[in-house]
């Protein structure tokens, strides 16, 4: 199996550290009733920058392939940065309201058929969504993919790519007499191969360091939530927060797990009046009909 930067390590790590990852989803549903689905995949940099100052902008670096995958299956990428978090988010638009949980990210499973459904009751449409959010899921997916599956043929990047359908041909070592760095080169059996170079001495300080920040940092667990924006003030919610009449907030990493989330929302149905008004024009016409009958005959 492949060796890995310890970097890398640090990296996997890190997604089960409080306030080194972030995972913020977000779930807008306008008034054509059409949903736009976005993840902010960030992750803080601050602990690694202080071993290396080159950190952030190689970790940028290595975004640049997945970017353009994620980009085949349809999603918008653009870079996120505030001024904890660094990483991207990722976008998908006008989506069908019954669709809508076939493009939520791995952790999501449906609470129902759909998890987003449209009941009709008298002149209004009931518009319901109920989801699970399973953290652990999550996590194993996302340490396989998104931040986890960063691949990058330089070796000064980051990289924990997953192997399982290539097979190792082979693997040395060598050693540069200036540095005293352990460059090892990794060769799979479709050609490709994978270069990386580390430093012993500095192998055993982020070993150290990882070893405190975890010892010291009881429950760890990252930081991620849910914000759901329904075009209409929701009748029925679980949410942990109620951040206004049409935005709703979902702390996924509750103690609970897996995490319940339920919003219902009513609109009027405006094809309930199809049914009404053809009647009333069929009656007019009756009505028109009767009485001018009526004169005729007078």
């Amino acid at each position: 199996m492949k060796k890995l930067l310890l970097v890398v390590t640090v990296l996997f790590l890190t997604v089960f550290c409080t306030g080194c990852v972030k995972y913020s989803y977000n779930i807008e549903i306008d008034k054509n009733d059409k949903v736009s689905i976005s993840q902010t995949e960030a992750m803080n940099l601050t602990f690694f920058k202080q071993y290396d100052p080159e950190f952030e902008d190689k970790f940028k670096d290595s975004f640049s392939n997945i970017k353009e995958d994620y980009e085949k299956e349809g999603y918008e990428v653009t870079d996120y940065s505030d001024e904890t978090y660094t990483g991207i988010t990722l976008t998908k638009k006008d989506i069908e309201f019954k669709k809508a949980a076939d493009n939520l990210k791995i952790g999501f499973e449906k609470d129902d058929d759909e998890g987003f459904t449209i009941e009709k009751r008298g002149f209004s449409k009931i518009y319901k969504i109920h989801l699970l959010y399973n953290m652990q899921k999550a996590m194993e997916g996302n340490s396989n993919n998104d931040i986890g599956s960063m691949n990058s043929s330089n070796s000064d990047v980051i990289s924990f790519n997953n192997d399982n359908d290539r097979n190792i041909v082979s693997q040395t070592k060598q050693t540069d007499p200036t540095t005293g760095d352990v460059i090892e080169t990794t060769t799979y059996d479709d050609g490709s191969t994978f270069t990386s170079r580390y430093n012993q001495q500095e192998q055993e300080k982020f070993g150290k360091a990882i070893g405190e920040t975890l010892g010291s940092v009881p429950g760890l667990t990252p930081v991620i939530g849910l914000t759901i924006k329904s075009p209409k003030k929701a009748t029925k919610n679980n949410a942990a927060k109620v951040i206004s009449d049409t935005e709703y907030y979902w702390d996924l990493t509750a103690d609970k797990q897996p995490v319940e989330i339920i919003l219902e929302y009513e609109r009027f149905d405006a094809s309930s009046l199809g049914p009404i008004l053809s009647v009333l024009i069929i009656f007019g016409l009756l009505c028109f009909i009767f009485y001018k009958t009526k004169t005729e005959m007078g």
